[in-house]
Order: C-alpha cells, then sequence, then structure tokens
C-alpha cells in the first residue's frame, strides 16, 4: 500500500477513535484525486474520498502541509462538517 493510504488511514484511525480502518483501506474503497480545484472557495489541493460498509458512510479528507486531515463526514445520513479548508 502506498505512503498516502497509510497516512489515510492513520487520520482516520484518529478521527473515527479506533483502527478499524487499518488494513481495509484500497484502491476499491478510497479515490486520491490530485490537485483538486473547487469553484468555491476556489481552493486548490489534494482531497481523498473514503467509502465505507455498504457505503453506509464517506468521508471526505484534504491534504494540509503534507498531512491528511478528515475535512466532511457522512454516516448513515448523517452529515457532518469539520470545519474550514486550511490555505497552504
Amino acid at each position: 500500500m502506498s505512503k498516502e493510504y497509510t497516512e489515510i488511514e492513520k487520520s482516520l484511525a484518529e478521527y473515527y477513535g479506533d483502527d478499524w480502518f487499518q488494513g481495509r483501506l484500497c484502491k476499491q474503497n478510497c479515490s486520491i484525486i490530485e490537485n483538486y480545484m473547487s469553484d468555491c472557495p476556489s481552493w486548490c489541493g489534494d482531497i481523498a474520498l473514503v467509502v465505507g460498509g455498504d457505503s453506509c458512510f464517506k468521508t471526505i479528507l484534504h491534504k494540509t502541509n503534507d498531512k491528511w486531515e478528515v475535512y466532511e463526514t457522512m454516516n448513515e445520513g448523517e452529515y457532518k462538517l469539520t470545519g474550514d479548508i486550511k490555505w497552504k
């Protein structure tokens, strides 16, 4: 597994408080998009989308200062925005 996936696993474990993701993250349930450019707020950077369970939960992470951080989650329809994306 690449360094990026390992770092994403660590960030997910920190956020969710356990190691459920350890060894389960792969290209089938995690997509990394490099140099993503949103239309608002005109931010550009790397993001990752992780889908788990039977698509019960989705997590979006962004990379800031070479560290993956959880940005947005949806679990069983419950939506949570964790904060603003930090500018580089």
